[in-house]
């Protein structure tokens, strides 16, 4: 897995969601993983019609607001940096506490109205894993 610009996750923009895994058994960090199929014309040869594995690693927040009533495929609508106010605010909170809380922020919106969005140390884009 490559480390992932945040620049190049905009390129995610239309790609269906296969499956969303959430891996509580490192003891180390948490992650949450994104089996995505791009799509074919998101704007990035590279990863174009291709299917990609997300992986948020190291989870420092994590917010996930699933609409589930939903009858058509998930698809990522925006990939973003920029958290909500109240996500923002518990960042600060952990930080005044002493908490590490260098990273990457994160923000994906979903054509359904369901948002993930959090803090995480590390994200990492592999191709071919879904």
């Amino acid at each position: 897995m490559q480390p992932a610009d945040s620049k190049m996750l905009e390129y995610l923009h239309d790609a269906t969601v296969l499956t969303v895994l959430y891996d509580a058994e490192d003891r180390k960090g948490r992650a949450l993983t994104l089996h995505v199929k791009c799509d074919p014309d998101a704007g990035y040869a590279e990863w174009d019609g291709k299917r990609l594995s997300v992986r948020l690693e190291s989870i420092v927040l994590l917010s996930f607001f699933v609409f589930g009533a939903v009858a058509r495929k998930e698809q990522i609508n925006s990939w973003g940096t920029k958290v909500s106010a109240l996500m923002e605010s518990e960042i600060v909170r952990l930080q005044a506490s002493g908490y590490n809380c260098e990273g990457q922020r994160f923000i994906v919106a979903f054509h359904s109205g369901s948002i993930l969005e959090g803090l995480c140390q590390r994200i990492h884009v592999e191709e071919g894993q879904t």
